[in-house]
């Protein structure tokens, strides 16, 4: 069996993400990472919790 190692974080580094940052500071002149894409929470932080409170006090409330 060969000896492994483990990775790097640079290795760990998908190359197309070090090519696209590299070229958006080249062309655009960004050096921010852009916004991560997917679909928002539904609820803050805050909802979440207030939600969470109110099904522990009425446990036999319907959820409407």
């Amino acid at each position: 069996m060969a000896n492994r190692r483990e990775l790097s974080v640079f290795e760990r580094i998908p190359r197309t993400i070090c090519q696209n940052a590299i070229n958006n500071f080249h062309e655009k002149g960004l050096t921010d990472v852009a916004a991560h894409s997917g679909r928002p929470p539904l609820l803050s932080d805050h909802e979440e919790r207030t939600l969470i409170c109110q099904a522990r006090e009425n446990r036999k409330d319907s959820l409407e």
